[in-house]
């Protein structure tokens, strides 16, 4: 049986790919009031703002298996919104405590 070798192009990664990284974990308030499913949107701030006209990609997660992500929108160089949307059949009526960790990378 002939042995079959694979050649991979291997790529450098230099410094200046990415040039600047944000990393962060904000505790929020979101406060839902109602059954059923609803979104409601709470604004993250970089605790160190990206310089003036630089937009970053954002990632982020949450603590909480009731509540999914359902966007990051209104990204800025200060930070963004995130939007969440809670589980059908889980009843809220209260604010609900949220551990957001974010990822911001400059492009």
């Amino acid at each position: 049986m002939p042995i079959h070798r694979h050649h991979y192009a291997r790529k450098s990664i230099t410094s200046d790919v990415i040039r600047d990284i944000r990393t962060g974990v904000v505790t929020v308030s979101v406060p839902f009031a109602a059954s059923g499913v609803e979104r409601k949107s709470v604004t993250i701030s970089f605790a160190e703002p990206f310089p003036a006209g630089v937009i970053p990609r954002v990632f982020a997660s949450i603590d909480q298996t009731d509540l999914h992500i359902t966007g990051i929108t209104n990204v800025s160089n200060t930070g963004f919104t995130l939007t969440l949307s809670d589980t059908a059949g889980v009843d809220k009526t209260a604010a609900v405590s949220v551990t957001v960790t974010y990822l911001a990378i400059a492009p």
